[in-house]
């Protein structure tokens, strides 16, 4: 075979046998290793718009929240805008960097950005459209995490008596957050049903809690005094306009990220320890102390307990129950 090849081939063979060889390499492990590539390589071809919709639909289908599901969707489609049609193997971690490059997004944005890509591309590599996430190789962003901000007693007790006076209906919402240190987002999936306050219990059913893991949160004096004013669990007609009226009555002029949670979180751990504020937080330890603590002098939280409703409600009276429609 070789005395049949012509004279150019055989010296273009010679050529690079001889390059192999200086490489430190043998012609069988370049072969091995052209195969290996390609076996990598992209089985299915689909444009990165058909990818986004199918991803969106197995995360529907692994019985993710729709809440989860729009978000997801929307930055997606936000990062394919005018490429919806280019085929998603193409995009390399060169067209990640340009993105991320076109855009101005704080530290703790990118990393949670970062997250919804790889979603997209790890779904995608399995089913055979990508050769390799390309999130995997960009560079780890680092997130600085904050002293929480918090509610002082004052502004509390503002807040909570505010609400009273011209918005009694909101007080149970804020009671929960305040007061018990239910997430925002839990506060919206219970109801009235859940909560037994002559057992002064609470049940955060796996439906309602971040964490898909039933949860019981204890309800303290200072939570049932104010849920004693029968207020809506959860407020939905006109509930932001309603808030910023009772902020605005309280003058409180900030609402930081999970305040409510937060100025919970800092107090019921000095009431209660680490161990159970974390287990009534529904996180771990580590969670509450890196995120969800500030400290609070035993002044400031006598005066934060004993924040209660001026008619006068009695801790122990049941608030009428709603029957879910």
């Amino acid at each position: 075979q070789w005395a049949h090849l012509p004279s150019t081939e055989r010296r273009e063979t010679t050529e690079l046998l001889e390059q192999i060889r200086v490489a430190g390499f043998t012609l069988k492990q370049v072969w091995e290793g052209f195969k290996a590539s390609q076996a990598a390589l992209p089985t299915v071809e689909t444009t990165l718009g058909k990818a986004i919709d199918e991803v969106v639909e197995a995360k529907r289908a692994a019985n993710r929240r729709e809440t989860y599901l729009k978000e997801l969707r929307r930055y997606l489609v936000l990062f394919a805008k005018g490429r919806e049609k280019v085929p998603i193997g193409s995009l390399k971690l060169e067209s990640l960097h340009d993105w991320f490059a076109s855009r101005t997004e704080a530290p703790a944005t990118k990393a949670s950005s970062i997250g919804k890509l790889s979603a997209l591309f790890d779904f995608c590599f399995r089913r055979g459209y990508v050769a390799a996430n390309p999130c995997l190789r960009l560079e780890k962003v680092h997130v600085e995490v904050g002293i929480p901000k918090i509610f002082t007693a004052d502004e509390c007790r503002a807040l909570m008596q505010a609400a009273e006076e011209i918005d009694p209906k909101f007080t149970a919402e804020l009671a929960l957050g305040l007061f018990a240190g239910l997430r925002p987002a839990e506060i919206e999936r219970i109801s009235w049903e859940v909560v037994m306050p002559e057992r002064k219990l609470l049940t955060v059913d796996a439906a309602a809690a971040k964490k898909r893991h039933r949860r019981l949160v204890p309800l303290n004096e200072t939570c049932l005094a104010w849920l004693g004013l029968r207020g809506e669990i959860p407020v939905r007609k006109n509930r932001r306009r309603r808030l910023e009226t009772i902020c605005e009555r309280a003058g409180i002029e900030e609402w930081p990220h999970d305040v409510l949670r937060h100025t919970a979180a800092s107090h019921l751990l000095v009431k209660h320890g680490a161990r159970v504020a974390s287990e009534i937080l529904g996180h771990s330890e580590t969670m509450l102390f890196r995120h969800y603590r500030e400290l609070v002098s035993a002044d400031e939280d006598a005066a934060y307990w004993s924040v209660l409703p001026r008619s006068g409600v009695a801790t122990g009276h049941s608030p009428v129950r709603r029957t879910s429609k």
